[in-house]
This record gives C-alpha cells, sequence and structure tokens, in this order.
C-alpha cells in the first residue's frame, strides 16, 4: 500500500535493481511453501535448541532461514528436474483400435 500510494501522490517510480536480485528465489517459492511449515515447526518443538532469551530465538531464526532455502533449493533445483526426467522421458502408449 505504502508503494502504491508513493508511486500514484508522489510519482515515485522505483526502479526494477533491487527487485530483480530476488528474482531467483522465484524458481524456488513453491520449495520454500511447501517445506516451510514442516521445518518451523520441528525447530519449535525441538527439545535440543536452547530457548528462553533473545540470542536463542535468533539462533532459531537463523536455523530456520538456512534450512527453509537450503532444502527448498534442493527440492525444487536439483531433485525436480531428476523426478521430471525420469516421469517426462516415457512415450504415452496409445491402445491400437482393431478396426
Amino acid at each position: 500500500t505504502a508503494i502504491l500510494a508513493g508511486w500514484i501522490l508522489l510519482g515515485w517510480k522505483p526502479g526494477t535493481g533491487s527487485l530483480a536480485a530476488l528474482a531467483p528465489l522465484g524458481a524456488i517459492s513453491f520449495g520454500i511453501y511447501a517445506v516451510g511449515f514442516a521445518i518451523q515447526f520441528s525447530i519449535l518443538r525441538s527439545p535440543f535448541l536452547p530457548s528462553g532469551s533473545a540470542a536463542t530465538y535468533f539462533l532459531r531464526v537463523a536455523i530456520l532461514v538456512v534450512l527453509t532455502f537450503g532444502i527448498a533449493w534442493i527440492l525444487e533445483r536439483k531433485m525436480q528436474p531428476a523426478v521430471r526426467a525420469l516421469f517426462g522421458k516415457r512415450p504415452i502408449r496409445v491402445a491400437k483400435n482393431a478396426s
């Protein structure tokens, strides 16, 4: 809303340089969506991670970000092409009609 208001009211035209840097996230966005909550829940419930202070909160956030982006990248950029190649290369067999 703030960007839209600045654009309309003040004639502000943001550059695309900063947004272009975020373009690679689009390639793994579904992976982030698919694994983000599961990783967040597992970090929240983990008994071996310390908790109770601001430092441990930031530790958990750092672990969450690294694991989420790392696993999403592996799933989307490494495993998905392999699975797609495995299932996508098979020819579709059409039953021949006897007539």
